[in-house]
């Protein structure tokens, strides 16, 4: 295990098992740290660093001087440097003495993995946002005819209904129209996100998640939702939560506003690497 730096020299930390041929290949590439527990002035530190680390990178241009930007943000140079820090350890700042600190655009889309599941809210909050979510409606209906293949449930099934909207620092930023399986006899409404309420109605945990991204046109209800033109183009994202046991207990399609966040995918390699 070793620390590599490729051609690209992009500053994060891979692991790589270079075993027989067919041996499986296992790399570990951190995005933007966890915060840790931290109080409210680190926190708004943190977060209006990473507004200047995304205007860096969409604007092509290095990062203000320490001096600068501890002036702009209202902290002292210690607190700016611990959160520079942070983000220098995640490979998505490179600083040098005597230099510009600069953004490493191919880091900071690794900041977002579409093969880790977060919530969207914890996702907006780590990527520099203010975060909130709206429940928009909730209902308790017949589950509809493609969704039941999907779900493998029977034509008699009841799903809960639920479409959410996430903004971020007031602007929309995706929506999500949820449909949970409810088991037989159940009518109430369970609350909470889908993750919670799955686990409520079924006792039992929703520990994976098949995902298929895709696009969209954004019809009249979703131009509205979504604050765009009618008849732009959206990321969509199509899941399945399974259970432990392997029961698939909900179908979710997330409409996600350009812009806001890019989700990449790390695809490894398959060995030989060459035929030499």
């Amino acid at each position: 295990m070793a620390e590599h730096r490729g051609a690209l020299d992009i500053g994060w930390r891979y692991d790589v098992d270079f075993g027989r041929e067919g041996a499986p290949v296992t790399s570990t590439f951190p995005g933007i740290p966890t915060p840790r527990r931290t109080t409210d002035d680190e926190d708004r530190i943190r977060s209006a660093v990473l507004r200047h680390v995304r205007e860096a990178a969409e604007n092509r241009r290095p990062l203000p001087g320490e001096l600068e930007l501890a002036a702009t943000l209202g902290c002292s140079r210690q607190q700016l440097r611990h959160s520079l820090l942070e983000l220098e350890r995640s490979g998505i700042l490179r600083r040098r003495q005597g230099a510009a600190t600069t953004v490493d655009p191919v880091a900071l889309r690794m900041s977002v993995r579409m093969e880790e599941q977060f919530e969207h809210a914890e996702l907006l909050t780590r990527m520099g946002y203010t975060a909130t979510v709206e429940v928009l409606s909730r209902s308790v209906g017949a589950i509809p005819v493609e969704v039941q293949a999907l779900l493998e449930s029977d034509p008699a099934s009841l799903c809960l209904f639920t479409v959410k909207r996430w903004l971020a620092d007031g602007v929309p930023a995706m929506v999500a129209d949820d449909r949970l399986l409810l088991p037989p006899g159940m009518t109430q409404e369970p609350g909470g996100s889908v993750f919670s309420a799955a686990a409520d109605v079924w006792g039992e945990p929703v520990i994976w998640e098949i995902a298929t991204p895709g696009a969209a046109i954004v019809d009249e209800r979703m131009s509205g939702l979504l604050a765009l033109p009618l008849g732009s183009a959206v990321m969509t994202l199509e899941q399945i939560g399974v259970s432990a046991s392997g029961r698939r207990l909900f179908h979710t399609v997330e409409y996600h506003r350009p812009g806001m966040v890019n989700h990449s995918l790390v695809r490894t390699v398959r060995p030989p690497w060459c035929t030499s």
